[in-house]
């Protein structure tokens, strides 16, 4: 029995010893999970982060993409207006090789003109550097375009000022014509009016009087005069209007006048 009793000790105290190993197994796999869940948190939190980055990618990207957008088109707005400018400039020198020949036949013109003038020869008239002194004219002796000018200027006063007469006109009439068309509508308001006022005039339907009541007329037969019987009898009768109805009929015969 003490035999038996030592090996049961002995196996109580394996046994002890086995369950600290357990134990200490189970708080390694609870430390290795504890592990794994942070790692799955880091790997959640990297995703998260490059989903980020690649959502600011795209957004960095869709802003690339529309400033080269308006880039290409400011160069073409540019370039337009380059071309623009590049046109005019060479309209500009086509104008102006196109009156330099013109100046120069006109220069020419006026200096043949002026040494053939026959007033060349006089004494003492300007002229031309090349041609002597006494051969000069002088330039007051020309007429000059000024008077020309200002007859063309006064001209256009006076067609201007008669233009803005004829807007004062018009404007008088087209004030004229807005408070015609103010008393117009005033009139039509007023008819209107009238014309609610009738409608809503209630019909009268009372009966006429005893004092207006009919009287008879009777004709004796014996002595051939008119005689009144008040008392009424089968002959001919004459009926006055009920005053409502007059009243009636006058609104409508001024309704249909106004109208």
């Amino acid at each position: 029995l003490r035999t038996d009793i030592g090996d049961l000790r002995a196996d109580r105290q394996g046994l002890r010893a086995g369950t600290g190993d357990v134990q200490a197994g189970r708080r390694d796999v609870r430390a290795d999970i504890a592990d794994i869940q942070t790692d799955r948190r880091d790997v959640r939190t990297d995703i998260a982060d490059l989903r980020a980055d690649r959502h600011d990618i795209r957004g960095g990207m869709g802003d690339l993409r529309a400033d080269v957008q308006a880039d290409r088109r400011d160069v073409r707005a540019d370039s337009a207006d380059l071309r623009a400018d590049r046109h005019d400039i060479r309209g500009g020198m086509g104008d102006l090789r196109a009156d330099v020949p013109a100046d120069g036949r006109s220069a020419q013109t006026i200096v043949a003109d002026l040494r053939t003038d026959p007033r060349a020869t006089e004494p003492g008239v300007a002229g031309p550097r090349s041609a002597p002194r006494a051969a000069r004219i002088e330039v007051s002796d020309l007429p000059p375009p000024r008077d020309a000018i200002q007859a063309e200027a006064a001209g256009l006063r006076d067609d201007l000022a008669a233009l803005q007469a004829a807007r004062a006109d018009l404007h008088a009439e087209i004030a004229a014509l807005r408070t015609a068309r103010d008393g117009l509508r005033a009139d039509l308001a007023a008819v209107q009016a009238a014309r609610a006022d009738l409608r809503a005039e209630p019909v009268s339907l009372t009966p006429v009087p005893a004092d207006l009541q009919p009287t008879p007329i009777s004709t004796t037969p014996a002595t051939g005069t008119k005689a009144v019987s008040r008392a009424g009898h089968s002959g001919a009768t004459s009926h006055r209007p009920h005053p409502g109805m007059v009243e009636r009929m006058l609104n409508r015969v001024i309704y249909a006048v106004r109208g």
